[in-house]
């Protein structure tokens, strides 16, 4: 998915929620700042652009002044066909993107600066990306099918049961998974499973303990454990929060 955003945001902090994709981000105005989750870590501006690998947690980001953004949104095997790198050396990360692909990137991010509305910015990246892809690496059928059994079952299908089905071993499903997911199948299965979940509570009216049975959670606690864990709060809390985007929540 491409995306692109500006304005004023009226609020000083977001979450971003973990959704088993990566990003790429093009800053085209006034940088933002990924806040520490410790506090020996320190904020990191971002003043160009980057690459938010998969996450296991929450990112916290903050704005302030005019924000633009341009953005792409990859299925969870497609920054390993672009950038031809193995994922999991980028889980948990947030890199300058000019780390990973060199100097030539600025002048892609100067094209987005001189385009002259979003539509134009989307012409620009859709060219860059379908050059990368020429010479980039096809994701393993196995593992396109094990992702796909994982959303389709809400992550609560069987990691031994997935490597039979694609003809694997448990070891090598998870070793395949890693390179070009970056995350294990049991990482992104619990994900997804916690978007599911999220997903429930948003469009329906349930109990928090219907909405855990129907997610594939043992009990409402090992749901509660894993919005603290993927949200950082309650599910009570999170759902109250406004919400920028599908994959995040205001909390300042």
């Amino acid at each position: 998915m491409l995306w692109y955003v500006a304005g004023t945001a009226d609020y000083a902090r977001d979450r971003r929620l973990p959704n088993g994709q990566a990003h790429l981000l093009f800053n085209l105005a006034s940088p933002p700042s990924l806040l520490a989750r410790a506090p020996a870590e320190g904020e990191r501006r971002f003043p160009t652009s980057w690459l938010s690998g998969q996450q296991s947690e929450y990112l916290e980001t903050a704005s302030s002044g005019r924000v633009a953004l341009a953005g792409v949104q990859f299925r969870s095997t497609g920054a390993y066909a672009l950038l031809r790198i193995a994922q999991y050396e980028l889980a948990d990360r947030v890199i300058e993107l000019a780390e990973l692909l060199g100097d030539g990137v600025q002048s892609l991010r100067q094209r987005l600066l001189e385009a002259a509305a979003p539509e134009a910015c989307f012409d620009v990246l859709e060219r860059w990306l379908l050059q990368r892809l020429e010479r980039g690496r096809e994701p393993h059928p196995g593992v396109v099918e094990a992702q796909r059994c994982l959303l389709r079952d809400a992550g609560a299908a069987s990691i031994d049961r997935i490597g039979r089905h694609v003809g694997w071993s448990s070891g090598h499903l998870v070793r395949s998974f890693r390179e070009q997911v970056g995350l294990s199948p049991k990482s992104y299965a619990g994900i997804v499973r916690f978007n599911h979940a999220l997903g429930l509570a948003r469009n329906a009216r349930q109990s928090w303990t219907d909405i855990a049975a129907a997610a594939g959670y043992y009990d409402h606690s090992h749901l509660v454990r894993d919005f603290r864990r993927y949200a950082g709060e309650a599910p009570t809390t999170l759902i109250a929060r406004a919400t920028p985007d599908a994959d995040s929540v205001v909390v300042a």
